[in-house]
């Protein structure tokens, strides 16, 4: 029997599909760590290639793409969308979402709240630059998203369940999508995805 895919990882892209961004690994060797941050636990990792935030109070706006991705109370989510290139082939992958302390962030990081977030993924394409609140991929089989999680800024957080092969992509594949929605009932926050420095935001490790 074959092992179920988890919510998160969604379909594969056939060649025709464009992403917006090249989608190559990153090594984070090249880098230069600081000792008060957290930090990759992998040397390859990728980053999002669309970050969309969706609000239930105004359920038909287009926010559209983002780089600084917000959560407020019962209210905005974000949506991202990355893509696992066929390089990635049999490696393990890792879905993290690190979070600096405010003051070690190069930029603005605004983080109000005890910090409850949830996580849902999406067993579609994921959201597009004009996807809204009432148009959003639907959900996954939430047996597959990880329980609401305290995020607190200063740590790393994984948010699946990583093992040799978790990447899922092969070679005859483009890339392999995966996407999910961070959402909180109590917590603001806005941040800059960046991976110099201080890495925030949300990232695949693949080892």
């Amino acid at each position: 029997m074959k092992s179920p895919i988890p919510a998160f990882i969604c379909t594969a892209a056939l060649a025709a599909a464009t992403p917006l961004q090249p989608i190559t690994l990153k090594h984070a060797g090249t880098l230069a760590p600081r000792d008060d941050c957290p930090q990759f636990q992998s040397r390859e990792f990728l980053v999002p290639q669309l970050m969309v935030p969706i609000s239930s109070s105004q359920p038909d706006k287009q926010f559209g793409f983002v780089q600084n991705p917000i959560v407020t109370p019962n209210d905005i989510c974000t949506i991202f969308n990355l893509h696992i290139p066929a390089a990635a082939a049999g490696l393990t992958c890792t879905l993290s979402f690190i979070l600096p302390e405010p003051s070690r962030a190069l930029r603005a990081l605004t983080f109000t709240g005890p910090g409850t977030f949830s996580f849902s993924g999406y067993t579609g394409y994921g959201a597009s630059a004009t996807t809204t609140w009432n148009t959003q991929p639907p959900a996954g089989n939430p047996a597959y998203n990880p329980p609401n999680q305290t995020i607190v800024p200063g740590n790393r957080y994984v948010l699946n369940q990583p093992f040799p092969g978790s990447c899922l992509v092969n070679q005859s594949m483009s890339y392999l999508e995966v996407g999910g929605r961070l959402c909180s009932d109590d917590t603001t926050l806005e941040y800059f995805q960046d991976w110099n420095g201080c890495p925030t935001g949300f990232f695949v490790e693949v080892s």
